[in-house]
C-alpha cells in the first residue's frame, strides 16, 4: 500500500514539473507573440500617419491602433473564407468598443490573487486561478475617439476648402 501511495505521489510531482515546463515554454511563445504585437501596433500607427485615409489596408492596420489608443476589446477570429495553405485560418481583428453586461457569453481564466507590475510580470505566466463567466468593464474612451474623429473631419474639410 505504501508503495502505491509513494508511486502516486511521485507521479503527481512529475506531472506538476512537466506542467510547469510546458507552461514555461508557452510563456516564452506568448512573450514572442507580444513582441510581435508591439511591432504590429507600431506599424499600424506608422501606416495611419503615412496615409490616414487610405482605402487599402487590412483589418489589423485598421484596428490595432484604435484598440491601443482608445482601449476596449481586441477580438480575434478566423477571417471569413480565408485560409493559409488550405487548412490554417487567417486571424482577423475586431475592435469592440463596449460589451453589454448581458447577452455576451465569454470565459476566461482569472487569478485568485491578482498581482500587478509595470515592468516584468513573471508571475503572470503561471498562477492559481479560476474560470470566470463575466468580465469587468474595459470600455473604450469614446469621448476621446469622437473628439479625434471630429478633429479629423475638420482637418479634412479645411484641407479641401483651402
Amino acid at each position: 500500500m505504501r508503495a502505491a501511495i509513494r508511486f502516486h505521489t511521485v507521479m503527481r510531482s512529475a506531472r506538476q514539473v512537466m506542467h510547469c515546463i510546458i507552461s514555461s515554454i508557452a510563456l516564452a511563445a506568448w512573450g514572442a507573440a507580444m513582441a510581435l504585437l508591439c511591432v504590429g501596433v507600431a506599424l499600424a500607427y506608422a501606416a495611419r500617419i503615412a496615409l490616414p485615409d487610405s482605402a487599402y489596408q487590412n483589418c489589423w492596420l485598421a484596428i490595432l491602433w484604435k484598440w491601443h489608443r482608445y482601449g476596449g476589446y481586441l477580438a480575434i477570429r478566423p477571417a471569413d473564407g480565408t485560409r493559409l495553405l488550405k487548412y490554417l485560418p487567417v486571424p482577423s481583428a475586431i475592435w469592440i468598443q463596449e460589451l453589454p453586461r448581458r447577452g455576451v457569453k465569454l470565459e476566461y481564466y482569472a487569478p485568485l490573487d491578482r498581482k500587478y507590475s509595470n515592468y516584468c510580470p513573471l508571475y503572470g505566466g503561471y498562477f492559481r486561478g479560476r474560470i470566470r463567466l463575466a468580465d469587468s468593464e474595459h470600455k473604450a474612451d469614446m469621448t476621446k475617439y469622437k473628439a479625434d474623429q471630429r478633429d479629423a473631419r475638420i482637418a479634412r474639410w479645411e484641407a479641401e476648402n483651402d
